[in-house]
């Protein structure tokens, strides 16, 4: 019969891609310990480059994470099929399956059901959050290692299932891969032809499967999402705009910097003239000291008005930062909180790693110091497994950046005060005596210098790369979120019908 014919050949690409699933799964596992030393390895190397700062190191170790985590895709991928996968199909009363009995892959898809929550964690774009920005390792190192783990943990579990442990089909040479053994009625494999189209339609849509992950929590997420979306936007977008104006900051105080350090250096100069040429002018050179002494005043008036306007406006967009940072905070730990609770529905299979941990927590200190002169130094930390409750403070800390504000205040507060302190007593002794100008023509050179570079760099701050840096990895982290809630939002009206149609048995 056709009928029969075109219900044989659904069934056998139906059940066919079932097992290249599973042996997709099989065969990621059974490398699984080679691909987790290789990002264990990785993970060490980044905690070198946290110490070091080489950016080119960086850019080495993080092209072969992306590499290592394409390779493991297809195994994610495969288990989120496997979780709306109909079980009923899969009946001895049904078909014969060559080289495994049909009940086997049921256990399979059963224990892919339990655990495909867990692939919420890896719900985001592996290339947009893994860039290398030399300010955001700590929380590359944190988050490849929640990967590492979850991923042991999810082969820890196809190993226990003895389906996966030899090949799960092998055909005969001459035999198909499924043969129906099922007398029945031409309308009853009417209706099982019609139920398999619903079922692969169920598989390749993507909006369907996120769906089935999130469960009744999926619309919780939405709700939560979609009240907070439109702000953490605009926070995004005030935070960036700070960023700028920091920099423009920088920039204005810089060329302030080397104009009056260069009326400095005219002005000891002009002083260094009139002192030595006085005994030759009988005293007329003095003049000169006059003026070299008036352009030093005003030189050190330029520099204590340059590092006050700096000071107070800097503090002005360090407490705009802080008070988005708070708001940006505390929408972040909502939506986390959501995306746990989906992830650990069938119960915790893993607890996220506390990597770096008190890293994270020592705030500033750990993040980035700078000493006047540029001298970087960054302060040593050791991994450790600390309790649930410490992880879960870490995670918050990691996420949402609170070291932020810290380091700009302590940024604005020692190099911009210092500097600026160092010029004013610069030009307050040089207006009291003009035989020291030698040595302070030496200090304004090294402004200069020290200025020019700046400037010549794009004088961005220390604090705008900081801000930049994690701004681009919360809008990676966004965008991720936007594309679950807006596919879940089209997944949802169809996920009652599409449960429906996997708890249907397959015989009519």
């Amino acid at each position: 019969m056709a009928i029969r014919a075109q219900l044989e050949d659904r069934l056998t690409a139906y059940v066919k891609d079932t097992l290249e699933y599973i042996e997709t799964i099989r065969d990621f596992c059974d490398q699984e310990q080679k691909w987790t030393s290789e990002r264990k390895a990785e993970l060490e190397k980044m905690r070198d480059i946290n110490e070091n700062q080489e950016q080119k190191e960086l850019d080495a170790v993080l092209k072969d994470t992306l590499e290592g985590l394409k390779k493991l895709e297809p195994f994610l991928d495969a288990v989120e099929k496997l979780a709306v996968t109909s079980s009923h199909v899969f009946s001895g009363q049904i078909f014969l399956l060559w080289g495994e009995s049909p009940e086997r892959v049921q256990s399979v898809i059963t224990d892919a059901r339990t655990d495909a929550p867990l692939l919420i964690h890896f719900k985001r774009d592996a290339e947009t959050f893994f860039r290398p920005l030399l300010d955001n390792v700590n929380i590359l190192i944190f988050q490849l290692d929640n990967y590492v783990l979850n991923t042991e943990q999810l082969c820890r579990r196809v190993r226990r299932n003895s389906v996966l442990c030899g090949d799960i089909y092998k055909c005969k040479t001459g035999q198909p891969l499924v043969q129906i053994i099922l007398n029945t009625s031409e309308n009853a494999m009417h209706q099982m032809l019609d139920h398999l189209k619903q079922l692969c339609e169920i598989r390749r849509n993507e909006h369907t499967r996120l769906a089935f992950l999130f469960q009744e929590n999926a619309q919780k997420f939405i709700d939560v999402f979609s009240e907070r979306r439109s702000r953490m936007r605009q926070l995004l977008s005030d935070l960036e705009e700070t960023a700028v104006k920091l920099d423009s900051m920088k920039l204005g105080a810089s060329i302030s910097t080397v104009v009056g350090s260069s009326v400095g250096i005219v002005g000891g100069v002009l002083s260094i003239l009139g002192i030595v040429f006085a005994p030759f002018t009988a005293g007329a050179s003095l003049a000169f000291t006059v003026a070299g002494a008036g352009l030093g005043a005003t030189s050190g008036v330029n520099a204590l008005v340059t590092g006050i306007t700096e000071t107070q406006i800097n503090h002005h967009h360090e407490r705009n930062a802080q008070s988005y940072l708070k708001s940006y905070k505390d929408d972040m730990i909502l939506i986390e909180g959501c995306l746990k609770e989906v992830a650990n529905s069938e119960g915790p299979l893993v607890q996220p790693s506390a990597v770096d941990a008190p890293i994270v927590l020592q705030g500033a200190g750990e993040v980035l110091s700078k000493t006047v002169d540029g001298f970087v130094a960054y302060a040593g930390h050791k991994s450790e497994r600390v309790t649930e409750a410490a992880t879960e403070i870490a995670m918050r800390d990691l996420n949402t950046a609170r070291d932020v504000p810290q380091v700009a205040k302590y940024l604005s507060t020692t190099e911009q005060l210092a500097n600026a302190k160092a010029l004013r007593i610069v030009k307050c002794a040089r207006a009291a005596s003009g035989f020291v100008n030698v040595f302070f023509i030496g200090l304004d050179g090294y402004f200069i210098v020290k200025e020019s570079i700046s400037l010549h760099n794009g004088s961005e701050s220390e604090v705008s790369k900081l801000i930049r840096s994690r701004a681009a990895l919360w809008k990676s982290e966004l965008e991720a979120w936007e594309k679950m809630h807006d596919s879940l939002r089209i997944g949802i009206e169809t996920i009652s019908k599409s449960r429906d149609t996997l708890e249907k048995p397959f015989l009519p």
